[in-house]
């Protein structure tokens, strides 16, 4: 299915990296020498995404200098978020933009050496869609303790192993059925049937590695439909949260059996932290191939 559309909410305040984000938005930080948010973009770009509304702050014209002088070859529709209100929030001010056609969110502190949101859109076939990454321990103890996910699987391919997925016999902490597999059978497509809490310690990959939810997926109109009904209820309410997150609608879609997740092919790293932005920058040394940007 084609998807040409992407949002890349950008308007937080990037607390979990302050005080740096204090001065510079979060986005304009470095894996290698390339900023997070030109990584966003560029991947996205080469997934033949066409459009892509940003989500920013009026609080943040750094970014948006930056990006127009990128002059990539994207049509870029500006959405204005003028209180930090939540990512939920910044979504739904984009439901007119996705309106008509499935979407892309990407969260622009996950961090992926390679374009893995081409392997999302060469997979995507309709639904809600999530991109998970396979974590092993050496890399889950630099990841927040967020993604955790209940599943089953819904296609099993051949994996060859490798030295970052050895071919060994595993149980995935996260797979909560009696199913077991090797990294030879890891799952390229899952269905999610639960979107567990945020644990407070590093992410619990199991000793062979474990499937991990990022920020990055695909979503049809029912999404910001469904996006739409929280957020007039969250208005409605007397004393109302003060933000509007994504979270509990990616969980309505699991918990009613619409929410697909697909493998990629290298570790997304959750760079919106001071350890995950330390892990991704040493990732990018060990892996990058003499590359220095994208």
């Amino acid at each position: 299915m084609v998807v040409t559309k992407a949002i890349i909410p950008a308007a937080g305040r990037g607390s979990r990296l302050a005080p740096i984000t204090r001065s510079i938005p979060k986005e304009l930080l470095c894996v290698g020498a390339v900023p997070l948010i030109e990584w966003a973009l560029r991947h996205c770009l080469a997934a033949a995404v066409t459009e892509v509304a940003i989500v920013t702050s009026p609080d943040k014209p750094l970014l948006r200098t930056y990006i127009e002088q990128l002059a990539l070859p994207l049509v870029l529709h500006w959405v204005e978020q003028p209180q930090p209100l939540g990512s939920g929030e910044a979504l739904w001010r984009c439901r007119e933009f996705a309106a008509a056609d499935p979407c892309v969110v990407y969260m622009p502190d996950e961090w992926a050496l390679k374009p893995e949101l081409s392997t999302l859109i060469d997979r995507y076939a309709g639904g809600v869609s999530l991109l998970l990454s396979w974590v092993t321990p050496t890399w889950a103890a630099y990841l927040p303790g967020v993604g955790r996910i209940r599943y089953r699987a819904a296609h099993v391919a051949a994996q060859p192993p490798t030295a970052e997925h050895p071919s060994a016999d595993h149980h995935n902490a996260n797979h909560y059925s009696s199913h077991r597999h090797t990294s030879r059978s890891i799952e390229r497509a899952v269905h999610i049937t639960e979107l567990l809490p945020k644990v407070t310690t590093p992410f619990p990959a199991a000793p062979t590695g474990s499937l991990k939810g990022v920020g990055i997926g695909i979503v049809p109109p029912a999404f910001f439909a469904h996006l739409d009904r929280r957020y007039w209820a969250w208005q409605n309410q007397p004393n109302p949260a003060p933000e509007l997150d994504d979270v509990a609608t990616w969980q309505a879609f699991a918990a009613s059996g619409e929410l697909w997740g697909y493998r990629a092919e290298s570790l997304i790293i959750d760079a919106g932290n001071p350890v995950g932005l330390a892990a991704a920058n040493r990732y990018w040394l060990e892996h990058r191939r003499g590359e220095d940007s994208v």
